[in-house]
């Protein structure tokens, strides 16, 4: 579809792969419409989440996903061709903090590690992951910079 054609900018050794956050709201969706929510409304929690394996993405033929949630326990499994690709459990948040003026703490980095730690621009980031086989454009490419040992980083927001 068009409006899926953003996931072309998600790739390993060529081949578009169906990335794991998609996956992650597509449960986020069912969970809140099981509510009779706009999942934009409802703010949720994964825990204990698993991605079992890639699933590939053709232009030619779609990919059909079942998706499975306990509603009892939260549990849910997400599927492909009888197959768990995703798996985890989801819960609604009791509170959500609202402020976004506040910055999230970080933990502070041991001394030991600062003298090891290399800073890396967005080009170098994107250089490493070509390396090893992993290709991202558009929407996934939003790291600014990171550090060597990928503890502290700086990410751009593109309104997604």
């Amino acid at each position: 579809r068009e409006t899926d054609a953003y996931l072309a900018g998600h790739k390993i050794d060529g081949r578009i792969i169906l990335p794991g956050a998609k996956l992650a709201l597509i449960v986020w969706k069912i969970f809140a419409k099981l509510r009779k929510i706009n999942f934009e409304k409802l703010p949720i929690i994964f825990e204990n989440v698993w991605f079992q394996r890639i699933t590939f993405l053709s232009k030619k033929k779609p990919i059909k996903l079942l998706v499975r949630i306990f509603e009892e326990t939260g549990d849910f499994v997400v599927c492909e061709l009888d197959t768990v690709i995703f798996s985890g459990n989801i819960r609604a948040a009791e509170r959500v903090e609202k402020d976004l003026n506040r910055p999230l703490p970080l933990l502070p980095i041991p001394p030991t590690y600062k003298e090891l730690l290399l800073p890396l621009s967005t080009e170098d980031v994107y250089k490493e992951l070509r390396l090893r086989g992993y290709e991202y454009s558009g929407f996934f490419k939003g790291i600014k910079s990171s550090d060597s040992y990928c503890i502290v980083g700086e990410l751009f927001w593109f309104n997604e």
